[in-house]
């Protein structure tokens, strides 16, 4: 498939910075593959995040472990009702 020519507006810029060209449309299914491994990541950067953010926030605070226990539960819950209102709303 050919692209269409770049109507960047700026002709200051060179001309390839002008053009950013994007893999894949908005409406195109990228392979499954990339799909999965993309997935992959964000999960693993929202289950990474979720864990490190209570366990420093209870070591700041003096937290007991039930209590970090307790704030990690609620920060994976209220992770997962975003996402499934994400996934669901948009």
């Amino acid at each position: 498939m050919k692209r269409p020519p770049c109507r960047a507006k700026f002709p200051q810029v060179e001309e390839k910075a002008r053009c950013f060209l994007v893999k894949y449309g908005l409406y195109d299914k990228p392979p499954i593959m990339v799909t999965t491994l993309t997935a992959l990541q964000w999960i693993i950067v929202t289950v990474s995040s979720s864990v490190a953010v209570p366990l420093m926030i209870g070591d700041v605070y003096g937290l007991q472990e039930e209590e970090i226990g307790r704030l990690m539960q609620q920060s994976l819950f209220f992770i997962g009702l975003a996402s499934l209102l994400q996934a669901w709303i948009g």
